[in-house]
């Protein structure tokens, strides 16, 4: 339940004011967790080949590293999945 609340907050803005507030941000562990699992939900799916370009390298690489931290081998696919596209 409390993940579908912040999925419906998130959705009511753009990609770019997300990635925006994530940059500007002090981004601790939970916070590049939550961005990475936001983004590579299956809810957002489309949104991000729609945006794949918004997705640069150095944002890729500390998702990555945050989600090696916290082994999440799932995460980590998810990313090279996108890398690599």
């Amino acid at each position: 339940m409390y993940e579908s609340v912040s999925q419906k907050l998130l959705d009511e803005y753009k990609l770019e004011s997300i990635l925006d507030s994530f940059h500007k941000s002090s981004t601790d562990l939970k916070a590049k967790i939550g961005l990475g699992r936001y983004l590579f939900s299956w809810d957002f799916r489309k949104e991000i080949k729609k945006n794949r370009e918004k997705l640069n390298t150095e944002l890729l690489n500390i998702l990555s590293e945050a989600f090696s931290t916290i082994n999440d081998s799932n995460g980590i696919e998810k990313i090279e999945k996108i890398k690599n596209s």
